[in-house]
């Protein structure tokens, strides 16, 4: 991404608890996704919600490591992809880097 240009905010670890066990057992369990946080270039202005962050995470600063259960059944509704992510996830996502009412 830096190679086209464009500049990394941020690098975010979503954890993923309670996840099945590896059935191998030959590699360690994938419990983790990264999530990268980008600008087009290094003139891009970038907006961030750090309020609505602060009152997502009991008024303390948001990390870059975010736990959160990954997609449950009811969630699955189109099937189940191996990389399907939760609407927590997402939601968070958006409400972190747009303001109210953007499309």
């Amino acid at each position: 991404m830096q190679q086209l240009g464009m500049k990394i905010l941020n690098d975010i670890a979503w954890e993923k608890p309670n996840l099945p066990p590896n059935l191998s057992c030959r590699y360690f369990t994938h419990s983790t996704e990264t999530i990268i946080w980008a600008a087009k270039n290094h003139y891009s202005k970038h907006f961030f919600n750090y309020e609505e962050m602060k009152k997502l995470n009991y008024v303390k600063q948001m990390r870059t490591v975010w736990t959160i259960q990954p997609p449950n059944g009811d969630e699955k509704i189109f099937g189940k992809h191996p990389t399907q992510k939760p609407l927590k996830l997402l939601e968070r996502i958006i409400l972190a880097s747009t303001k109210k009412n953007e499309l």
